[in-house]
């Protein structure tokens, strides 16, 4: 039996990436990153999102609605390190759906990928477009080079909520369901070397 989990996983990224910089961390059917960029990409987002959105704080729920990618993960782990939860909205969703979620999590701010952008659009929510085209990430409303990279990033702890997820609302309002940092990694055990 494996001992317990007490690692949160942006902490888990951080210290594979010191032990395998180079080794693959995403792969997806729009190229692969390392454990390196991994950690590079969502340090930047998270420190971007809270370098643009001052009023964000430690639980602020930021909604995700991007196509499958590599850059989900970058989304969900910058979500994590900025001390918010991530919350993955499917574009396929009917716009008052989508527009009641970002209501009742009381989002003011969401990502989108330059794909979903317009999809984004009205439902309540700031939009920060993650752009993969570009080498760094953009928000809309500012030029890379004027956002600081000096901004610090709060630590983790485990009892902070990692991501929101919803019930599909078949019995009225979909509910949503918390799970906190630490009990990520539990999900899915230890990684293999």
């Amino acid at each position: 039996m494996e001992p317990p989990i007490e690692a949160t996983i942006t902490a888990m990224i951080s210290q594979r990436n010191k032990l395998q910089p180079d080794s693959l961390a995403v792969d997806s059917w729009d190229g692969s990153f390392s454990y390196s960029y991994v950690d590079q990409l969502s340090d930047t987002l998270a420190r971007r999102l809270l370098e643009l959105y001052p009023s964000l704080s430690r639980g602020s729920v930021i909604p995700s609605c991007m196509e499958k990618s590599r850059w989900t993960v970058i989304a969900a782990l910058g979500v994590m390190k900025s001390g918010c939860a991530y919350l993955p909205f499917d574009p396929s969703h009917h716009h008052e759906r989508l527009r009641g979620l970002v209501s009742q999590s009381s989002a003011r701010v969401m990502i989108a990928s330059s794909v979903t952008k317009d999809i984004c659009e009205g439902l309540g929510a700031e939009l920060f477009v993650l752009s993969p085209e570009q080498v760094c990430l953009q928000a809309s409303t500012k030029a890379p080079a004027e956002i600081a990279h000096d901004v610090p990033l709060p630590v983790v702890l485990p009892k902070d909520d990692a991501y929101v997820l919803f019930t599909s609302g078949s019995t009225g309002m979909p509910k949503g369901v918390v799970t906190h940092v630490l009990s990520v990694p539990a999900l899915y055990g230890t990684p293999q070397h």
